[in-house]
């Protein structure tokens, strides 16, 4: 699944911006014929039935609306299989967790924060869980003294529980490796959980500035064929200054797009610090770039 996502990225990257060229210069040589043929008193071409630059943008529009529908869905499998990983790890966990008491402070149910307050907590309890371990072999090593002292063979086996000194100690050697290593677990999590959450604010940083900006140039362009005065030439000339500025707004947009890379790597699905999307309303924008020099 991973494989068609970075085959859709690739096919955003690589093969659509040719065709996004195509239909722009096919807008642009359009509009500078009718505006020939306006400036020259002669009747509006008009292509043939489905060839219209409306029948164009309306294809394009299910084009993209099929993206759209497509990238959904490949990240909502991509949720579906990291949850269903996490399902396999956190069972792996609680097993683990059931078979060597190593892990008091599980916090099932709570926040990253509360697992590290867990943690700490049970860590807490260890000192006074290693002298209880200690109270428990002393017993064990008391009755064998004395048996040795009256010649009394112990059996193999305690009637009232299955728990041996061995298995004590064992399960005590287990909790000394494991709790590190969840120590290091739960700081390694908390490192990603921050990472995503600067990712996060970076992005929302430029998009709440790019996505306005798009919004505006948007209805500008709806506006630019019918607002173009003088002659054919300040009409041209016109058209390369709004290219201009739009050519040179591009960084923005290119350090917006490498932003949304980076997220879209870390698997971070959701922003709570911007409603602009990357797919949904930034890429509208990716035509008027490519307007012919």
């Amino acid at each position: 699944m991973q494989q068609k996502l970075e085959d859709f990225r690739d096919y955003r990257r690589v093969h659509k911006p040719p065709k996004v060229q195509e239909k722009c210069q096919l807008e642009i040589n359009f509009n500078t014929l009718q505006t020939k043929l306006r400036l020259s008193n002669r009747p509006a071409f008009m292509p043939s039935e489905g060839k219209m630059v409306s029948d164009i943008n309306n294809g394009w529009q299910h084009l993209e609306q099929a993206e759209k529908g497509y990238e959904e869905w490949l990240l909502n499998e991509i949720r579906r299989l990291e949850r269903l990983d996490h399902l396999a790890e956190k069972f792996r966990q609680k097993a683990s967790i059931h078979e060597a008491w190593t892990e008091g402070g599980d916090g099932g149910g709570r926040g990253h924060q509360g697992l590290i307050a867990a943690h700490d907590q049970f860590k807490s309890t260890l000192p006074d869980a290693d002298k209880e371990r200690e109270a428990i072999l002393g017993i064990q090593r008391e009755a064998q003294r004395i048996a040795d002292l009256h010649g009394i063979k112990l059996s193999r086996s305690n009637p009232y529980t299955s728990v041996t000194p061995q298995l004590i100690n064992s399960k005590w050697e287990r909790v000394q490796q494991l709790v590190p290593k969840r120590d290091h677990a739960l700081l390694e999590e908390q490192s990603k959980q921050q990472s995503n959450e600067h990712l996060r604010r970076q992005f929302a940083s430029q998009a709440n500035v790019v996505g306005p900006w798009i919004q505006t140039k948007m209805e500008e362009i709806g506006r630019i064929s019918i607002e173009l005065h003088g002659t054919l030439e300040d009409q041209l000339e016109q058209l390369k200054q709004y290219e201009r500025r739009i050519v040179e707004y591009k960084p923005n947009l290119d350090l917006l797009e490498q932003q949304h890379q980076l997220i879209q790597e870390a698997l971070i699905f959701d922003n709570k610090h911007t409603n602009y999307t990357m797919e949904v309303t930034l890429v509208p924008l990716e035509p008027p770039f490519c307007v012919s020099r």
